[in-house]
């Protein structure tokens, strides 16, 4: 499963990529299953998220603090762009500021307004665009935009740190139509002033501070600041945003960790790792912890396949001792040709024979499932529930018992019949022992041996199930799960339930070592 899953060729990861799971979710599995590692990523950058659903301006005040305790405030500011859309023939196509980031005390900030009007008749020129600049102290700014190539623009240099409130309006003095959208920037303090700390301006081209729309959900947005101090490390950072609505949203600005591919030889370590401690990753098909799942089904199948296991080596033993006891006579015969037409017929076509005759003709049992459910669709309780899922379980059971039985009837009897021909059956007989004592006591004893190792190996399909049984009466055990899985290319939940039947083989050959030491004197030796 190794080589299948994580060396075939071609990228396997390819298995992971499911409707809207996102970059970051994918790298997310890609570590969870061992493909790669989280390493911090290159650069000095912290980043934050926090939920912009409102249209309008987000004012957002970050602190920055080193190790040694030094600390500065900083400002960002974040516009949801679905602000523009007004209820007059004025439209905004666009509003934007440059510089459009990082924006330090005393720079020039040019503010752009493109205009378009749903009049054609209406000539750009003719109106009148202005800017109300609110700055975080102080009164407000009335700027003029002027009208050249296409745009409405003006100028405005901020005197203080802080988010600085922008209202743009556009007038149509020959109608009075008016629009206006909320906009905004935030300017920060110069280098000199937030010493020791240091801007770092060549990490990316967006500059030290700057806001952006989280990828793959509009109602979250991104801050990231890129500064270092000179005095000392420094660890997360605290931010608050102020929302249109005026509610605060207070989140944390960390540095992050990206997805490093990790080399094959730790991919096989982490594979046998997670193997022997139990962590079989989650499933593909549904993001559940693989071990979770296999426990749900779990329960089911021990239920059907061990008792059906139990009631056929009973039932085998007793009837192979018996076809030996009357060997040679026409009873045996006829019972050997049953054994072998029941033991030669196919799994899933006997199955399907009785769906058809006791439930869906008859309709004395349901066609498949586990029950434990009323006909409302109610959960059952106590009593109830356990006659409902014995009357769901009736005709599964009925299936393997008269299919399995059959090999143990076999096998006991030609086991029996070997091991009455060896001496020491002769020596028992001659002393005048019963002939039920030497059957039972003597020779049965002995001639249990093969049928010990078939019924321990065929332990193992206890836990894993019966793939053909469990799909033909849809019974939620490990065999119907295994097929959905395969057919769906899950290979964490294929990988852990071969783990489970491989492991399970293992400790049947084990058992029926032990076994033979009880039943075998001379293995003991």
């Amino acid at each position: 499963m190794f080589v299948l899953f994580r060396l075939m060729p071609g990228d396997p990861v390819a298995f992971l990529v499911q409707p809207g799971l996102t970059p970051a979710n994918r790298d997310a599995q890609r570590v969870a299953f061992g493909f790669a590692r989280w390493e911090s990523a290159p650069g000095v950058f912290n980043r934050g998220t926090f939920p912009a659903p409102d249209p309008g301006l987000y004012a957002i005040t970050i602190n920055a603090a080193d190790l040694t305790g030094n600390n500065v405030s900083l400002f960002a500011a974040y516009v949801n762009p679905e602000v523009f859309a007004p209820g007059s023939p004025i439209l905004f196509r666009a509003i934007r500021a440059s510089p459009s980031s990082h924006v330090l005390v005393g720079t020039t900030v040019d503010i752009v307004a493109q205009v378009i009007t749903s009049d054609p008749t209406v000539d750009l020129a003719s109106l009148q665009a202005w800017a109300l600049v609110t700055p975080p102290l102080g009164p407000a700014a009335n700027v003029t935009l002027a009208y050249a190539n296409n745009v409405f623009s003006g100028s405005y240099a901020p005197s203080s740190p802080g988010v600085y409130a922008i209202g743009v309006e556009v007038l149509n003095p020959a109608t009075g139509d008016l629009a206006d959208a909320p906009f905004g920037f935030a300017a920060n303090p110069t280098a000199v002033d937030v010493a020791p700390f240091v801007y770092v301006e060549d990490e990316d081209p967006r500059g030290s501070i700057f806001t952006e729309r989280t990828l793959y959900n509009r109602e979250l947005a991104d801050v990231t600041v890129i500064v270092r101090s000179t005095a000392g490390g420094m660890g997360d950072l605290e931010a608050e945003a102020l929302t249109p609505r005026g509610r605060t949203e207070i989140f944390s600005l960390v540095h992050p960790l990206v997805a490093v591919d990790r080399p094959a030889y730790e991919e096989f370590w982490f594979y046998l790792v997670g193997m022997f401690t139990g962590n079989f990753g989650t499933s593909f098909q549904t993001g559940r912890p693989v071990t979770t799942e296999i426990g749900e089904r779990v329960g089911p199948t021990l239920l059907l396949f061990g008792s059906a296991t139990i009631i056929s080596v009973f039932i085998g033993i007793a009837g192979g001792v018996l076809l030996a006891w009357f060997r040679g006579s026409k009873g045996e015969l006829g019972a050997i040709v049953a054994s072998l037409f029941f033991f030669s017929m196919p799994v899933f076509w006997f199955g399907l024979i009785l769906l058809f005759a006791f439930a869906y003709t008859s309709r004395l049992f349901p066609l498949g499932g586990y029950g434990c459910v009323s006909q409302a669709g109610e959960r059952l309780q106590g009593l109830s529930c356990g006659a409902d899922i014995l009357w769901h379980m009736a005709l599964p059971l009925l299936n393997l018992v008269i299919l399995n039985f059959a090999g143990y009837v076999l096998l006991m009897r030609n086991s029996l019949l070997e091991v009455l021909g060896e001496d020491f059956v002769t020596v028992a007989r001659a002393k005048g022992l019963k002939e039920r004592t030497v059957m039972y006591k003597h020779a049965a004893r002995n001639a249990m041996l093969p049928v010990t190792t078939v019924t321990a190996i065929a332990m193992a399909s206890v836990i894993s199930g019966g793939v053909l049984t469990e799909t033909i009466f849809s019974w939620p055990g490990m065999g119907f799960y295994f097929i959905q899985r395969t057919l769906s290319q899950d290979f964490p939940a294929v990988q852990a339930a071969f783990f489970i039947l491989a492991l399970l083989t293992i400790l049947g050959n084990v058992v029926a070592d032990v076994a033979y030491a009880f039943l075998d004197p001379r293995v003991r030796l």
